[in-house]
């Protein structure tokens, strides 16, 4: 037979590398994200500095950086989410667990 005790620590171990998991991948979308901003800007630098740039490929570009970014910042702001639901659902289990104590 299973002891329950060891199996709700092995839960609890893994929900905690859940939030870990979340969490880095938030932040590395977010750190893409202020790399993205960061290349954008310096592109739009360069771009201004050259006379013989085609002012279309220009607007194309920054529709795109704008729209790569969008989708980091979605992205981002779901995994913050997402872990913050776990670890508020994780409180309420132990909360249960203590009333039923």
């Amino acid at each position: 037979m299973v002891d329950m005790t060891e199996v709700q620590t092995w839960l609890f171990t893994i929900r905690k590398w859940y939030h870990v998991y979340i969490f880095c991948t938030g932040l590395i979308i977010f750190t893409l994200l202020g790399l993205r901003m960061e290349m954008g800007v310096f592109y739009a630098l360069l771009s201004t500095n050259n006379s013989n740039h085609d002012p279309g490929t220009d607007y194309t570009t920054v529709l795109l950086n704008i729209s790569i970014m969008i989708i980091l910042a979605v992205l981002s702001a779901f995994c913050v989410l997402a872990n913050a639901l776990l670890i508020q659902e994780e409180y309420r289990g132990l909360g249960f667990m203590v009333m039923r104590l």
